[in-house]
Order: structure tokens, then C-alpha cells, then sequence
């Protein structure tokens, strides 16, 4: 019996090294199942874009040009791409911007200058007090870009501004993310 439980202990020590070498070196979390509010109040939920690639953005109606630049460069990176912002705020019109301002807001942000003459055809939502998306994210700032695939995981996440409007590197990177979740 001793033989036995000795050569079970060579075996599991032996193997211990290539518990890693079956499975993605990058952990895959599931979504959460959330309900969020749009513009009109009506719920947005996760089953709402389950079997497609979409891309999460919590932003603040408050939260202006890295927000915005974030927005547009999404778009410019990959021409019809399926956004749902999400305000990490609760009241439909934080500090007097209500969600329909912050919708026209965002599209008019390009219309200086070099207008691109984007019109974002994004889901723009909040999160409802008490069922908290952005916390159960750990999302505690707005810039914050999750990048999930069709079964609803995340597979990549941006903190923070991707970088200037229509900057070359900065698109890039979005495309890259944007590969990892149509892969």
C-alpha cells in the first residue's frame, strides 16, 4: 500500500507542471447577468446581445473628451460595431445633463474642425441603483472598455483613453481587441 500512495505522490508531483499547458493562459470571465436603463427607461439585459461580439463602454454623461474620444474611435476602428455605454451613474440627468443631451452631446463631439460626421448608433444606457453592472464589473472610473465575445465573456479590457481621435496606433489597438472577440 505504501508503494502505492508513494508512486500516486511521484506521479502527481511529476505532472503538477502541465496543469497550464491545456487550457487559454488568459482567464475568460462570464458577464454577469445585468439589467440596465436606456433613454427611454426601457431594460437593456445581457440576453440582448448574447450570439454576437459586442463592446461595453462605461462612460458618464460628465465625462467628456476621453469618453467621447473613446466612443468615436470604436467606431472608426470597426464601422458598425455594437456598443452599450453605460453611465455609472444612477440619476437619468446627472449634474442637469439628461441621457438624450449626453446622446447628442457624444455625436456632435467630432463636428469641430475635421468632422467625420459620425452619428454613433449605440445602445446608451445607466446602471439601476441596487443592481450595480459597473461595480459586479469592478468598474470604478469611466473609460473603461470590455471587449466580450458572443457568449457573453469578457475577453479583453481597456482602462482609461485609447488615445487621441482617429490616432493610427490608437486604432489599431481597437482592431486588435476587436480580433480577439470574432476569433
Amino acid at each position: 500500500m505504501a508503494r502505492i500512495a508513494t508512486f500516486l505522490l511521484t506521479l502527481l508531483i511529476a505532472l503538477t507542471p502541465l496543469t497550464g499547458c491545456t487550457s487559454e493562459s488568459e482567464d475568460v470571465i462570464a458577464l454577469p447577468e445585468y439589467n440596465l436603463l436606456d433613454h427611454t427607461n426601457s431594460t437593456v439585459e445581457k440576453e440582448d446581445y448574447l450570439g454576437a461580439p459586442y463592446v461595453i463602454l462605461f462612460s458618464a454623461q460628465w465625462c467628456g473628451t476621453p469618453c467621447h474620444n473613446n466612443m468615436h474611435n470604436l467606431n472608426t476602428s470597426v464601422p458598425g460595431i455594437e456598443v452599450v455605454v453605460v453611465s455609472t451613474e444612477y440619476d437619468y440627468a446627472p449634474q442637469g445633463v439628461s441621457m438624450v443631451e449626453w446622446i447628442d452631446i457624444v455625436n456632435e463631439f467630432d463636428d469641430d474642425g475635421d468632422d467625420i460626421g459620425q452619428t454613433l448608433e449605440y445602445t446608451f444606457t445607466r446602471v439601476i441603483e441596487g443592481d450595480d453592472f459597473a461595480e459586479q464589473m469592478d468598474v470604478f472610473a469611466p473609460g473603461t472598455v470590455i471587449f466580450v465575445n458572443s457568449v457573453g465573456e469578457e475577453i479583453q479590457r481597456h482602462e482609461g483613453s485609447f488615445g487621441p481621435a482617429g490616432d493610427e496606433d490608437t486604432l489599431a489597438l481597437i482592431q486588435e481587441y476587436w480580433n480577439q472577440i470574432v476569433e
